[in-house]
């Protein structure tokens, strides 16, 4: 019995250790240039979402 024990603790602090990692590892969203003229000094960024299976072209 004590054996169960430590391995539900063991693999619930790998669980956790992995989640916390997997959450700062990927962003919610990248920073892009704006729809526009690209050659222009313009530095707004936009906020996009991308999904895993996605493709994505940055310029």
């Amino acid at each position: 019995m004590h054996f169960v024990l430590e391995q539900y603790a063991a693999f619930s602090k790998c669980l956790f250790v992995l989640s916390i990692r997997i959450l700062l590892l990927v962003p919610a969203g990248f920073l892009v240039h704006s729809q526009g003229d690209y050659r222009s000094n313009n530095k707004v960024m936009d906020n996009i979402t991308v999904r895993q299976g996605e493709a994505v072209f940055l310029r």
